[in-house]
């Protein structure tokens, strides 16, 4: 790991460390610094808080919004939670997959998008919604969905 990587990472476990939630508000952000939490990270976030990486990678895994593995550069999250699948967020997600050949939680070839499904976000008066990094969109259609996607790329 590099010095200037070391620096931003010291920097973010300094400015939370001792406050309550702290693991959790580090693991946030290194990991929006560095796109997901790698065996390296989460073995630096251990040393430096004292605390077992097998503490670290159990809440990675509990909780959706942490990753382990690389993602795409950017994320596509679809609305899945009750009122979102009551009007057709299952079908949307269907046919991102098939659209973009790829698997909820994976990368696209091409390392440019991750699929993800997750609970209500909140949108549930413009569902089905769908959130393209911060962006939210909705209520969107499959084409509409596909069209977003294109005009992104």
């Amino acid at each position: 790991m590099d010095s200037l990587k070391r620096q931003r990472l010291d920097e973010v476990i300094t400015r939370y460390k001792g406050e309550k939630g702290s693991l959790l508000a580090v693991m946030r952000e290194i990991q929006r610094q560095e796109g997901y939490l790698s065996e390296e990270l989460i073995d630096y976030i251990s040393d430096k808080l004292s605390l077992p990486a097998g503490q670290i990678y159990g809440v990675a895994s509990y909780y959706k919004v942490f990753r382990t593995e690389p993602g795409g550069r950017e994320e596509i999250k679809v609305c899945d939670g009750t009122s979102c699948h009551l009007k057709g967020a299952g079908e949307l997600i269907a046919r991102l997959k098939r659209e973009l050949k790829v698997e909820e939680g994976e990368p696209t070839e091409d390392q440019r998008y991750t699929l993800e499904k997750v609970r209500c976000q909140g949108y549930c008066q413009i569902g089905p919604a769908l959130k393209i990094n911060e962006a939210v969109h909705g209520p969107v259609t499959q084409e509409k969905a596909i069209k977003l996607i294109k005009e992104q790329r």
